[in-house]
């Protein structure tokens, strides 16, 4: 992948998203596992990250690296444990995103997760609930967001179980 010219020529957010869709590597670029589990021991030549250099996000360069220095050493977390990155150039909004192992009744599933400071709930994607096995009341739900656009989603669920991390219990 690191090779093709068609995704070289990708802006940041298409190629992002042709990774994410594609369930390719944040880290060597290729199909079949996630970076957590990649056995690659490259970094980003950028900023040393635990994402590919083609993934590097230019517009946030020096911001990224001081925030991930900032977030190890505040939080413990391990370099390459989390990162962060753009998917507007516009507005240049930063979000971290960290490894998670979720545990459901059904399955185990190692995915991505978005944190949100500013965030008041905790949410999952239906999809990924239903691959866990994770049940819960059905209801609507209205996202506005900050431009004025509005999202409603009518088959949300609420209070879900708690999904175990293995070493701390948070809600999901």
């Amino acid at each position: 992948m690191d090779e093709c010219s068609s995704f070289k020529k990708m802006d940041m957010d298409a190629r992002y998203k042709h990774v994410v869709t594609n369930g390719i590597c944040f880290l060597c670029l290729k199909k079949g596992h996630r970076s957590i589990m990649c056995r690659s021991k490259t970094s980003c030549k950028i900023c040393n990250g635990g994402h590919h250099q083609l993934l590097h996000p230019k517009a946030v360069e020096n911001l990224a690296t001081h925030h991930n220095n900032h977030d190890q050493h505040e939080l413990g977390y391990d370099e390459g444990e989390i990162s962060a990155t753009t998917l507007n150039k516009k507005s240049k909004v930063l979000v971290r995103v960290v490894p998670v192992k979720l545990f459901g009744p059904k399955k185990t599933v190692e995915t991505y997760a978005f944190c949100d400071n500013g965030s008041t709930v905790t949410m999952l994607e239906n999809g990924l609930a239903e691959e866990l096995g994770l049940g819960g009341n059905k209801k609507p739900l209205r996202v506005k967001w900050t431009d004025g656009s509005m999202r409603e989603d009518p088959d949300s669920r609420e209070e879900f179980p708690h999904c175990h991390t293995g070493k701390r219990s948070i809600p999901c």
